[in-house]
């Protein structure tokens, strides 16, 4: 997971580990394509607000890096949302959030098969 939030990243990423998945949380955008480069996850979620690259354009690199990778594209602004609609065809989902964490954690399992 790729999120600036740090500490709403680690509370997102400790509800997905305590169901089951293991989870690595990067704030930083570039530590985190670099973590993706080296682990190979099946899922990435991703903020789409954060500094440095936005996460529409950080998804098109986790499928150059992950190819195999599904991204989870979130966000609390709508015109985000709508543009990660419009500009984002990598996603296999695009989120509002907040989100239930249960919510989240049912579209990682679905992204798992």
């Amino acid at each position: 997971m790729i999120d600036d939030d740090r500490a709403g990243g680690e509370i997102i990423g400790r509800f997905i580990a305590g169901s089951g998945f293991t989870v690595r949380v990067e704030s930083n955008v570039f530590a985190g394509l670099h973590a993706v480069r080296r682990a190979q996850p099946t899922v990435v979620l991703l903020d789409i607000q954060l500094p440095g690259i936005d996460g529409i354009e950080a998804a098109a690199m986790v499928h150059r890096y992950a190819p195999a990778a599904k991204v989870i594209l979130m966000s609390g602004f709508p015109e985000q949302l709508s543009k990660a609609s419009r500009d984002s065809l990598a996603a296999f989902a695009i989120l509002e959030k907040p989100l239930p964490l249960p919510a989240i954690v049912d579209f990682v399992r679905r992204a798992v098969g």
